[in-house]
């Protein structure tokens, strides 16, 4: 099989290849078929309108949690 990339494609193969991310092209291509593959799978189940549509009316059911403002902004400050 040949593939043909667009040149700033190809460049930034090779910088990864280069790098030690990948062995070769081909690994690189199949990971990045494998991450497309499963972007699609969540793009399917969770970014569709019906499920958008639901989350939202299913939160707008629910009460705004009540957040403790004091904790929340000195829950990371250094101990004196």
């Amino acid at each position: 099989m040949q593939i043909t990339l667009p040149p700033e494609v190809a460049a930034m193969l090779h910088r990864k290849i280069a790098a030690g991310s990948y062995h070769s092209a081909s690994d690189a291509i199949a990971m990045a078929l494998l991450a497309l593959d499963s972007w699609e799978e969540y793009e399917a189940e969770y970014l569709h309108p019906g499920y958008l549509r639901q989350a939202y009316a299913q939160a707008a059911g629910q009460p705004a949690p009540r957040i403790d403002w004091t904790a929340f902004f000195t829950a990371d400050q250094p101990q004196k």
